[in-house]
């Protein structure tokens, strides 16, 4: 097989841009370099060095424009998708479930879908993604997840953004999120909901700042992704897992949730739930429907239906999470439990705690080596 530099390809891109002041398809660039057959490396190597941590973004990106990338295969791919579907089985193996890719600078895509997951991250500058009907623009440490199915063309159109994409399949994201989307986080679970509904266009876009936690993850999965040994996969989705719990942990209040193109509907429906989760404790279906201006019977219907569960379903898990909590690492009464979480009385709380778990908040503390008092 014959490989080019990536940074042979980015620079004809750019090129080309400059001179026709349009873009210029990757397998087009790649056919006009099968004419330059001093540029041909005949035998691949990973140009990443052995230790990456506390590597700057500029080492990465050096050491990234400088992988190999597939002459031949990609010059011969024109044409190839011409419903611009992609599917899982072109890009992955039994192997390989997961590949990082550079959304290369003024690469002319077209509006394509794909039956796979995929995440984009501005390490640097900025980047578009245009949607079936939106649009986005995204900065220095945005992410975007965008779900199987769902329309999408990204482009960049500066010489110095430097634009990642994660793909992976269904079951590699789900391995990362398995850890990752609590039972008592509610908008996790919202965001886990949305997009798996795969027969429906779902992206979500967290406008964080340019963490170094999620910056230090991309840079692992890269590294562990081009070395490819036995444990690679392991890796990555080990380090795409500490990329979501960053993600989700601190910057959930900046999360954009887009599903049928109804935008503003799915931001209140997160602020909602995020409500919700932040006052389980004293939060009414009456209060909550005055606090959003809903009618109580409709948002009753539409919890249910964002959630699978009922209202009093989700309060009620939320305050016996808390109370186990407390019985576990604390030895606060049975009525001070109560109190904290947000029950009139220990004896009631007692009666909730054996009705769902079968055994009695006392046992459930001795069970976990703390005596009630």
């Amino acid at each position: 097989m014959i490989y080019v530099p990536l940074y042979l390809i980015r620079n004809e891109l750019h090129i080309h841009y400059k001179t026709y002041q349009k873009c210029c398809s990757i397998p087009a660039v790649c056919q006009k370099l099968m004419n330059r057959p001093e540029c041909f490396i005949e035998k691949y190597y990973n140009p990443f060095p052995e230790q990456i941590d506390y590597m700057s973004d500029e080492k990465y990106m050096d050491y990234f424009v400088q992988s190999l990338y597939p002459l031949e295969q990609t010059a011969t791919a024109i044409n190839k998708h011409d419903d611009f579907s992609y599917l899982a089985e072109s890009i992955f193996s039994k192997q390989i479930l997961f590949r990082v890719f550079l959304h290369e600078n003024f690469a002319k895509q077209n509006l394509h879908q794909h039956d796979y997951f995929e995440i984009t991250y501005v390490l640097k500058g900025h980047c578009t993604i245009n949607f079936e009907k939106s649009s986005v623009q995204m900065s220095e440490g945005n992410v975007c997840i965008i779900a199987p199915n769902t329309l999408h063309e990204p482009f960049v159109l500066d010489p110095d953004s430097f634009v990642i994409n994660l793909s992976m399949t269904a079951e590699a994201f789900q391995s990362a999120l398995s850890n990752v989307l609590l039972r008592r986080d509610l908008v996790s679970f919202y965001v886990q909901r949305l997009l798996y509904q795969t027969d429906m266009p779902n992206y979500l876009l967290i406008l964080s700042n340019n963490s170094e936690n999620i910056k230090n993850a991309v840079k692992h999965i890269t590294y562990e992704n081009r070395r490819n040994r036995s444990y690679s996969f392991s890796f990555c989705i080990s380090w795409l897992s500490v990329f979501m719990c960053s993600v989700l942990d601190n910057y959930q209040s900046s999360i954009q949730l887009y599903h049928d193109n109804t935008n503003s509907a799915q931001v209140d429906h997160l602020m909602l739930l995020e409500y919700i989760q932040n006052n389980f404790r004293t939060v009414t279906l009456d209060s909550l429907a005055a606090f959003f201006n809903y009618n109580k019977s409709y948002l009753s219907r539409l919890i249910l239906k964002l959630t699978g569960e009922s209202f009093v379903a989700i309060t009620t898990r939320m305050k016996l999470q808390a109370g186990c909590d407390l019985l576990e690492n604390t030895d606060f009464s049975l009525d001070q439990i109560a109190e904290v979480i947000g029950y009139n009385s220990g004896d009631y709380f007692s009666k909730i705690f054996k009705k769902n778990f079968t055994i009695s908040a006392t046992e459930y503390r001795k069970n976990h080596n703390l005596s009630d008092t």
